[in-house]
C-alpha cells in the first residue's frame, strides 16, 4: 500500500506540474519571444493568452515590448492591468507615473505625481512665441467714448510676443513616516511683448506643500506665494493656501477637491484699496481612457475687500466652469480642446457721476482654446494653439474680445 500511495502521488504532481506548465505555456512562449526582441510577437501571444490572464508578470512582459515597440497606450493599458491584479506593484506605479506624465494625463495614476515613492527632482521648461489681438485687453474705443461721452483715444493693441515658463520641483518622502511627503517647487512666468512692453507680465511663484498618500486617495496641503509684474511696476503680491484632497474612486476615474483661501496685496500706496482677501471651493473629475482623457471642473469664490474705504469693483462672487478634453490620435499626436465659462457679480452698480444708474455690474466670460501636439519623444513636445476669449458685461469698459496664437516647444527633465 506504501508503494501504491506513492505512484498516486507522483502521478498527481505529474499532471500538477503539466496543467502549471500548460497554464503558463503563453507566458514562457513570450519571454522566449522578448529574448529574441520580437517585441510584435509578444503582443500577439499576450492578446490570446486567456488562460494565464490573472498572471501580473504577462501584463507586465506585455507592457514593456508595448513600449519598445512606442505602443504608449497600449503599455499604459497592460500597467493599470497589473495594479488591478496587484495594487502594490511598485514597478506598474512607477511606470504609470512617467507616461501619465509624459502624455498630460496628470492626476491619474494610483500614486499621484506630487506622491510618488522615490525622491526625485523635476524640471520643465516651455518657450513659445505668437500674437495676441488686444494685449491690452481693452474695449472698442467707440464703445468707451460713447460710455463716458468724450474721446479717450483708447483702442486695442495688438502685438506679437515671446514668452517663457520654467519649472523646477523637489519631492521628498519621509521614511520614518510611510506615506508622508513634501514637495516645494518654483516657478517662473514671463511676457515679452514685442511693440507693447507696457504689457509685459513678470510672474514668478515659490510653493511649498505637505501630502499624504494611500492606496486610491491623497491630501495635499500647499502654501504658495507670487509676486505680479504688470504696467512696468511691481505691482502685487498673492498668497494662497488649497488644501485639495483626490480620490480614485473608479479603475479610471479620480475625484479632485480643495478649498482656497487667497490674499491680494498692492505694493503701490495708491493700490491699497484693492486688496482683497478671496474665500471658495473647486471639484472636478478626470476622467481616462485608452485614447481620451476628460477633466471637468466647478468653482466658487467669494471675493471681500480688506478695508472698508475701497476701490470699486473690489467685492464680489466668481462662479468658473472648467472642461478640457484631449484626444491621442497616435502616441505622439494629440488634440486638445478647452472651454472656460466664467460669471462674475460684483456688488457696486455700473453708475458714474456723469452716467448715473442703478443697475449691477455682471460680467460673462467665454474662452474657447484648440491645442495640437506631437511628441518627440518622451521628454520634448512642440505645439501649436489658439485661444479666443469673448467677455460680455453690463458694465461697458469690461467688455471685450481677444484671440491669442502660438507656437511652442515643450523640453521636461
Amino acid at each position: 500500500m506504501h508503494y501504491k500511495d506513492e505512484g498516486i502521488t507522483m502521478k498527481i504532481i505529474f499532471i500538477f506540474t503539466i496543467l502549471t506548465f500548460m497554464l503558463n505555456a503563453s507566458y514562457i512562449q513570450m519571454q522566449n519571444y522578448a529574448k529574441q526582441n520580437q517585441h510584435k510577437k509578444v503582443l500577439k501571444e499576450a492578446k490570446y493568452s486567456l488562460e494565464d490572464y490573472q498572471n501580473p508578470k504577462l501584463h507586465i512582459l506585455w507592457a514593456t515590448s508595448a513600449q519598445k515597440l512606442g505602443e504608449t497606450t497600449v503599455a499604459m493599458s497592460a500597467y493599470e492591468r497589473v495594479l488591478i491584479l496587484e495594487p502594490e506593484n511598485q514597478e506598474a506605479k512607477d511606470a504609470l507615473d512617467t507616461i501619465y506624465e509624459t502624455t498630460h494625463r496628470k492626476g491619474l495614476s494610483s500614486t499621484p505625481n506630487e506622491g510618488t515613492r522615490k525622491n526625485k527632482i523635476r524640471a520643465k521648461a516651455n518657450l513659445s512665441f505668437g500674437y495676441d489681438s488686444n494685449v491690452n485687453v481693452n474695449a472698442s474705443g467707440d464703445d468707451l467714448d460713447g460710455y463716458y461721452g468724450i474721446d479717450l483715444g483708447l483702442k486695442k493693441i495688438s502685438s506679437s510676443f515671446a514668452k517663457v515658463k520654467a519649472n523646477v520641483s523637489y519631492l521628498y518622502n519621509f521614511e520614518e513616516y510611510d506615506n508622508w511627503f513634501v514637495q516645494s517647487a518654483l516657478d517662473i512666468y514671463y511676457q515679452n511683448n514685442f511693440s507693447a512692453h507696457l504689457y509685459d507680465l513678470t510672474v514668478p511663484t515659490v510653493e511649498f506643500a505637505l501630502g499624504y498618500i494611500k492606496d486610491d486617495y491623497l491630501f495635499y496641503f500647499p502654501i504658495s506665494y507670487n509676486n505680479i509684474n504688470y504696467l512696468n511696476q511691481n505691482l502685487l503680491n498673492i498668497f494662497s493656501f488649497t488644501p485639495r484632497i483626490r480620490i480614485n474612486f473608479l479603475e479610471n476615474a479620480l475625484w479632485d477637491s480643495s478649498a482656497i483661501y487667497s490674499r491680494r496685496n498692492y505694493i503701490e500706496s495708491i493700490d491699497k484699496t484693492k486688496d482683497a482677501t478671496t474665500y471658495g471651493i473647486q471639484t472636478g473629475i478626470y476622467w481616462n481612457t485608452n485614447q481620451s482623457q476628460l477633466y471637468a471642473n466647478v468653482k466658487y469664490e467669494n471675493r471681500s475687500a480688506d478695508k472698508e474705504q475701497n476701490n470699486r469693483f473690489v467685492d464680489a462672487n466668481f462662479f468658473t466652469l472648467d472642461a478640457n478634453y484631449k484626444y491621442y490620435f497616435t502616441t505622439s499626436l494629440i488634440v486638445e480642446s478647452h472651454y472656460l465659462f466664467r460669471y462674475s457679480d460684483y456688488s457696486d452698480n455700473i453708475g458714474t457721476d456723469a452716467t448715473p444708474s442703478e443697475i449691477s455690474r455682471d460680467d460673462y466670460i467665454h474662452e474657447i482654446a484648440l491645442k495640437f501636439s506631437y511628441l518627440i519623444n518622451k521628454d520634448m513636445e512642440i505645439y501649436v494653439g489658439d485661444t479666443y476669449t469673448q467677455s460680455l458685461s453690463t458694465y461697458i469698459p469690461a467688455e471685450y474680445n481677444k484671440n491669442v496664437f502660438q507656437l511652442g516647444y515643450q523640453v521636461r527633465y
